[in-house]
């Protein structure tokens, strides 16, 4: 399959956006800001709920990948690969996260609730993991159905069906009740609400060439429905008041989905370009999702006495916290059985091949 460029610069894109809706949260939260009501605060903050559509699209290019590759046959060892490269740093940096909490000074909890508490019931900011295997499952079991099957009553019918059940959890607490009393897993990775976006990203994959064919030809198309989602997403925010900073938002749907077009198509204008630092912040983009919201928190403290002009704050915060992320996965590429935490990516085989070392590499 020829490598789309556009897809490795919109995966940059899309993390890049993910680090900026937790810099955006390190000024809201922050004591100076968070007891103030100014306009200002109110526009930083929908700007936030407008990034929301990261994680989404994120998640979503997981499975369009694999409609790109895989929407007629399955590969062998399809799940064990997958979870070697992903499962793995999840439950390593789910450790972490359980051993900090497990040594506050605060704690009373033993070691093992915690850990069954974050690391297999995914309370941590690494649940978005657990979506994305759900996506490698429905793959591999439903492939089949999905190329038999008519999309545009696959995509309707997945869209009533996450819609409905993302408006259920915020506004019936009796609905929402049961959910967190018989779902064993952290709510937001119930696949109901993620159905949808899972059916989107496999057809993105399977018709990826007509699809943005008729987008480049109607591309004022796709431009005024995410001009119309947007100001959707506005009114609720502004007028209704739903405040919800979390990317399960009911009117996050729609509008997901064609940010996640509206970003490819536009990556696909620049992909023409070598764009080096978006190459290696998409070649760690599992690692930065994953780890940046540990150094996310130590950067926002240090950057306190900025957050009064909340542009420069949360643009050095995104800088700092990406420039800290891509340290810590370039030294720990390269330590033996440790390199794995970052996922997969091409960094320890780069520079071994730079000194003629590409049989070493291999075997790594």
């Amino acid at each position: 399959m020829e490598r789309k460029i556009e897809l490795t610069y919109a995966r940059g894109i899309f993390c890049i956006m993910v680090v900026f809706v937790h810099a955006i949260t390190g000024y809201l939260i922050d004591p100076l800001i968070s007891t103030t009501q100014t306009v200002e605060k109110r526009l930083v903050g929908f700007f936030q709920i407008s990034l929301l559509c990261a994680t989404p699209c994120f998640i979503m290019l997981s499975e369009t990948l694999l409609g790109l590759r895989y929407s007629t046959f399955i590969p062998k060892n399809f799940l064990v690969k997958r979870a070697k490269y992903i499962l793995v740093p999840y439950v390593i940096l789910g450790v972490y996260v359980t051993c900090d909490k497990f040594m506050n000074s605060q704690n009373k909890e033993s070691f093992w609730n915690l850990f069954k508490f974050i690391v297999l019931e995914g309370n941590f900011f690494g649940w978005f993991i657990i979506v994305i295997f759900q996506f490698f499952i429905l793959h591999k079991i439903f492939y089949k159905v999905l190329n038999k099957s008519n999309p545009l009553f696959l995509l309707a019918g997945s869209l009533i069906i996450s819609a409905l059940h993302s408006y259920f959890m915020y506004f019936n607490q009796d609905y929402h009740k049961w959910w967190e009393t018989y779902y064993p897993l952290y709510p937001r990775t119930i696949i109901l609400y993620w159905l949808f976006y899972f059916i989107v990203g496999f057809y993105v994959g399977k018709y990826y060439d007509l699809i943005f064919e008729f987008i480049k030809r109607n591309i004022w198309i796709l431009f005024s429905a995410w001009i119309l989602a947007l100001t959707y997403l506005a009114f609720n925010f502004f007028h209704l008041k739903i405040f919800l900073n979390e990317s399960l938002r009911f009117d996050l749907l729609i509008y997901s989905c064609l940010s996640f077009l509206l970003v490819i198509y536009g990556a696909k204008f620049i992909s023409r370009f070598h764009i080096t630092m978006l190459y290696l912040i998409s070649e760690i983009s599992f690692f930065i999702y994953l780890a940046h919201q540990i150094i996310i928190k130590y950067i926002s403290l240090a950057l306190s006495s900025f957050v009064t002009h909340p542009i420069i704050y949360i643009f050095i915060s995104v800088i700092f916290t990406i420039g800290f992320c891509i340290g810590l996965a370039i030294m720990l590429s390269f330590i033996p059985y440790v390199r794995i935490i970052v996922g997969r990516n091409t960094l320890y085989p780069m520079v071994l091949n730079n000194y003629g070392l590409k049989q070493e590499a291999k075997e790594s």
